[in-house]
This record gives C-alpha cells, structure tokens and sequence, in this order.
C-alpha cells in the first residue's frame, strides 16, 4: 500500500514505465530491462544493491540513478490526468448520532438522494534545488465538492473496481481550485523537510566557510611573513605583495561560490492525477430551537466508500466539523 506522503521508488518506476509507453520485464532474478521509447539501447536496472554490485552494467535504481532521473523527467512532461468511475455497495446511512454531535432542541431531515461527485488524488513532484537536490514524489487527496483534504483515499481506491466511463459529476468545483487546495497542503507537509534540509546546508555551508577562511588566510599569512623576511629594498617583496592582492579576491568568490552551491530552493510541480467519481447519500438536516423560532439547515453526506459521514460546513467560519450546535438564531462549532 502507499503511504499517504510518499509514492515508493518501485511502484514509481513501474508505473512511469507503462507511462512512457516502455517494454519492460522483471527477471527472477530482480533485473528490470525496459526498452523506451526513441532509445536504441535496453536499460538493465534493479532495486536491490547486492544485485547492483554483482552484476556488471545493471544501475540501482533509486533517486539520482541515470533511470529514475529519465522517468521523472517523462512523467513531469506529460502530467496524465485519469478519471475513473466507481460503483460501492449502496450502504444505508446510520443514524445522524453515529457521525455527529447536534445540538438543538429538534432535527429534522429530508429524504437521502444520490449525487455524484469526484475525489482526485494528485501527484506532485517535490524537487529540493542546490547542492542537497532530491525529488519525492507525493500524493494527495481532494473532495471535489468542498475541497477538503481526504485522507487514506489513495490506499482504499486501489480495492474498488473501477470503469472507464459512468454519469458525470453533479457538484465538483473547477479542478484549478481543486490542484490549489492540494498544492497548499503538499507545500506544508514538505517545508518541514526543506526546513531541515536548510538547517543541513547552512551547518556544511559554516564547516566549508571555515576550512575556505583558513586556506586562504594561512596563505595570505605566510605570504605576508616571507615578504617582511625580505630587506625593504628587495624587488621580491612586490611580486609578493602583488599576489597576496591577487589572493584576497580569490578568497572572497570562493565564498561566495561556497554560498551559491549551498543555497536552496523548493519547487512544487503537479505531475499527474486521478479523479474518481462515486455517489454520495445527501440530505439537508436542519437544526430547530424547542420554540420553531430558530432553523439552521446544513447538508449531510454519507460516504459509502469509506462507510462514514463527511463532515459538515459550519456556518459560522465555514470550516468541516462533526459537532454544531444550534445558539439562538445561528449554529456553530464552538467558533462564536
């Protein structure tokens, strides 16, 4: 199963294989041969070191191997979007108290109705960019209605069957709005890695500031120290003096090249997506004071997919929750 933050090199590999259009077979004895497309020569690769080491002209296959690096480069150019069309068991919903915490004086609820919407999972490319480069890739999992994130959905979807076709989608946002809302949560799992990864570069960029200092000043001093051996009149001091002037610039773009092979960017990139569409149980439930003077409706889901009920929207800060309570004249999570 894939881990909800990153997608296995193995499954990546093959996966971007038949992406690529490549013939390619795994031996028994763990040698992949993949011929691409536009390439005269067959590629011999593995996953296992051992297999790597033993075996003359087989490259393991990892981040930085000569393969991986071809495959993600096809993958970001040709950033595949799929859709898919999924069919679960019609489960009654339970009772509302099984999902939420409603509090108000009466509910009322309509009738169930079906409507179809999509969950897409995309794939981004995360690339640290300098000296520490690394790509991973991730996924991440959209509610196209609401845009909420949607977790484990990359690990259920691969147990449903799927067809190629089905009814559209009834209530999905603008797929744009859909990548944004992933594309910020990718960037939020990610800087924790790119603060690290920052904290590394800055500690080797100080180590190799120091040993460039001490080079350069050593020589710098050694220089000075021969040059004042010499009687004021001897010719020699200015060929010193000339290089130790020579030397201070030296010194200084070495640094500075030490400061550029360190420094380090993120770069975010959608590389591919999978939209599934599936129906939904849906109703309006409307929160009413003892009175009749107070009515708050809110629409709830049932998720036959992952046997539960998605969250509500409260009205008052627009954010998911599973409890609101009815206060007066308005409904809220506990926000007001």
């Amino acid at each position: 199963m894939l881990d909800a933050r990153h997608v296995s090199v193995p499954r990546f590999v093959r996966e971007a294989l038949d992406l690529a259009g490549a013939e390619w077979e795994e031996r028994p004895d763990a040698i992949l041969e993949a011929l691409l497309p536009g390439e005269p020569d067959l590629r011999r690769a593995t996953l296992e070191p051992e297999v790597a080491r033993e075996e003359q002209g087989v490259e393991l296959l990892g981040q930085g191997s000569r393969l991986f690096e071809t495959l993600v480069d096809l993958a970001r150019g040709r950033s595949p979007v799929a859709r898919g069309w999924a069919s679960p068991a019609p489960v009654p919903p339970p009772a509302l108290s099984a999902g939420y915490r409603l509090g108000a004086g009466r509910l009322t609820r309509t009738e169930w109705v079906e409507r179809r919407w999509t969950t897409w999972i995309f794939a981004f490319l995360v690339r640290h960019v300098g000296e520490f480069r690394r790509d991973t890739l991730h996924l991440v999992g959209v509610d196209g209605a609401s845009l909420r994130l949607v977790r484990r959905f990359e690990e259920i979807v691969s147990s449903l069957p799927l067809a190629d076709a089905g009814p559209e989608p009834e209530a999905d946002r603008p797929v744009g709005e859909c990548v944004r809302a992933a594309r910020r949560e990718i960037v939020r799992r990610s800087q924790v890695g790119f603060n690290a990864a920052l904290a590394e570069a800055a500690q080797d960029l100080e180590k190799e500031a120091r040993r460039i200092r001490s080079y350069y000043d050593g020589l710098i001093r050694e220089m000075s120290e021969d040059m004042e051996a010499l009687a004021p009149e001897d010719p020699r001091r200015a060929a010193i003096l000339s290089r130790v002037q020579a030397t201070r610039p030296e010194r200084e773009r070495s640094l500075a090249q030490a400061e550029e092979r360190y420094r380090l960017s993120i770069e975010v990139e959608v590389v591919g997506a999978l939209g599934i569409v599936y129906p939904r149980r849906v109703a309006t439930v409307t929160l009413e004071d003892a009175r009749g003077k107070a009515a708050v409706p809110v629409e709830a889901a049932w998720d036959p997919v992952f046997g539960q009920y998605e969250p509500l929207v409260c009205p008052g800060c627009r954010n998911p929750t599973y409890a609101l309570e009815l206060a007066g004249r308005s409904a809220s999570c506990g926000c007001r």
